[in-house]
């Protein structure tokens, strides 16, 4: 029964497929995806694409809600990790308080957050400009994911040069 099961939804995808309804045929796009780093359930890696490359911050697991991944630029991705650097600084400065904030401008259209909570559960949020949900990453997240930002223009060239479709 499960066999059966199994083949008629394959087939039910199989002759499902074909162009879009709108007449246009399918994007015939590659990607070719480099991980940089895994922490605290999220990953950091640069992806390429016909389109461009980009450095992608996102969690392990499907996201059922916008704001929980963050797509940036090389040079976006440097600044952010400029600002990521800054945690275990600013994570000293923080621990004796509960509750308290610190912002850190990162680049043109980002900024970094990093606060303690009434329990003094410390993280860093990184925002775009008119997100309301940002990315959080745990300290030990945000201290793994900062020096391969902070190399993301050079990493980001080395893919360019080395991957082409």
């Amino acid at each position: 029964m499960r066999a059966l099961l199994c083949w008629l939804m394959l087939g039910a995808v199989a002759f499902a497929g074909g162009e879009p309804a709108t007449g246009e045929k399918p994007d015939d796009d590659f990607f070719f995806t480099w991980r940089l780093a895994t922490s605290d359930r999220m990953r950091l890696s640069i992806n390429k694409s016909r389109r461009g490359t980009v450095v992608d911050i996102r969690p392990d697991f499907p996201c059922c809600f916008g704001g929980c991944e963050l797509s940036l630029t090389p040079e976006q991705a440097a600044a952010v990790g400029k600002a990521l650097a800054r945690t275990d600084a600013v994570y000293e400065r923080l621990q004796r308080t509960r509750e308290a904030s610190e912002a850190i401008v990162a680049g043109k259209d980002y900024r970094v957050v990093f606060r303690t909570d009434k329990t003094g559960r410390f993280e860093a949020a990184v925002f775009r400009e008119g997100d309301l949900i940002p990315v959080t990453l745990a300290r030990d997240a945000a201290n793994t994911f900062a020096p391969p930002l902070q190399k993301a223009v050079e990493l980001a060239k080395r893919v360019d040069k080395k991957v082409r479709f």
